[in-house]
């Protein structure tokens, strides 16, 4: 009689050529992690949007001492956490998925935009922001504001809407252009998986 399990010393064959699937963490947790994931994100292009609005009202020449404290308050508190949450979620999303950074190049560049806009977030936007409101606090006059920091108020925030969209656009329709050598294993595997 033949077995089946005995055909390589190896241990079992899958015929013809077929590799196992890998396992996934479950897909509650999966689906978990990308709900906290798109709340994370969503909240902070919300921010960069209201961080926008404000800074092209600073630069419209609104009052300095009502604009730049609200952008650095909203900065402080918003922005650097959710862009850090943003990183944080999408890697352990990443771990728990198919779609790995290193493998599939859609996902390489959503983690390279995410943790520059963290970097930005954390070391050039909301440090100037408060440098404008302690300048706003002395200076009541919005002539009186640095323009560096003004054009900062605006520029960092719509960049960062861009790389959002960017990063949406990404998701969404995750392009299927592999690196070369590379076969479409994880999507066989995620499906396999799934049947389990």
């Amino acid at each position: 009689m033949f077995d089946i399990a005995r055909v390589s010393d190896y241990g079992p064959q899958l015929w013809p050529l077929q590799r196992e699937a890998p396992v996934y963490r479950s897909t509650r947790l999966r689906r978990l992690l990308l709900t906290a994931h798109i709340i994370v994100t969503v909240g902070a292009l919300g921010t960069d949007a209201a961080l926008l609005a404000l800074g092209v009202s600073g630069m419209r020449h609104a009052d300095p001492q009502t604009v730049y404290p609200a952008a650095y308050l909203l900065g402080r508190w918003l922005v650097g956490p959710l862009a850090v949450g943003s990183v944080l979620s999408g890697l352990a999303l990443a771990a728990a998925g198919p779609w790995r950074p290193l493998r599939h190049g859609w996902v390489t560049v959503k983690l390279a935009l995410a943790v520059v806009l963290a970097a930005a977030a954390l070391a050039l936007l909301v440090p100037r922001l408060g440098h404008a409101a302690a300048a706003a606090a002395v200076g009541p006059s919005p002539l009186d504001m640095p323009r560096g920091d003004r054009v900062v108020a605006v520029a960092a925030p719509a960049a960062a809407l861009l790389f959002l969209g960017i990063n949406v656009v990404l998701g969404v329709f995750k392009p299927s252009r592999r690196r070369p050598g590379q076969t479409a294993t994880s999507e066989v595997a995620y499906a396999a998986n799934r049947q389990r």
